[in-house]
């Protein structure tokens, strides 16, 4: 018989909703480079959605579970947050960033969590205007240019393509080298050029 996470009744010693926020963080020298999100979503919007059997939960996306894997295997701070399984809003994603304090924030949507990564990165924008917002997912894969030309003002850049490991990995690399700062980054049009599957506006 299979347990969902948050219906089956409260075992004793089992973690609080705090404590996996925290077990999501591995930071590199006491900072967090980037924080991986999976915006909040409906159990009916999930993608991919599968509980894992007796021990409880939901999958963490494969996706972000490899991006994530491969940059602290590189030797950098990384951070998840799988909003629907941690059933997080908006509101609670924004205090963790300003809490943890991230260097980059990376959205991994499917068309029908878009608006509520916009949501974040709209309050992002507003309220930590220094932090890289960068967006992916099976949306930007299939919509980019759209996502670039209607959301731009959001995301700072936009990732395709089927080689994320390698983009993401660039762009952490590359944003490094810049000593994290966002203004540098986005007006050397020349680095940003040399990194293959993302999408970015210039001037």
């Amino acid at each position: 018989m299979n347990i969902n996470f948050f219906s089956r009744k409260k075992i004793k010693n089992e973690p609080t909703i705090e404590e996996f926020i925290e077990r999501g963080f591995a930071p590199k020298n006491g900072k967090i480079d980037i924080l991986f999100i999976n915006p909040p979503s409906t159990l009916a919007e999930r993608y991919g959605k599968k509980d894992i059997g007796e021990i409880g939960g939901d999958m963490v996306p494969l996706g972000i579970a490899c991006l994530a894997g491969y940059l602290r295997e590189k030797g950098y701070g990384v951070g998840v947050l799988d909003c629907p399984t941690l059933r997080i809003d908006a509101d609670k994603v924004y205090e963790i960033i300003k809490q943890k304090d991230p260097a980059i924030i990376g959205f991994s949507t499917t068309t029908y969590s878009l608006n509520r990564a916009i949501d974040i990165a709209n309050k992002i924008r507003n309220k930590l205007p220094t932090k890289l917002t960068v967006v992916g997912g099976s949306h930007t894969n299939v919509a980019g240019i759209e996502t670039a030309n209607e959301y731009g003002g959001y995301f700072d850049i936009i990732a395709y393509g089927l080689d994320g490991e390698y983009i993401v990995h660039n762009i952490v690399k590359k944003y490094y080298e810049k000593n994290f700062n966002r203004d540098l980054f986005l007006k050397d049009f020349q680095t940003l050029e040399n990194i293959k599957g993302i999408i970015f506006k210039k001037k």
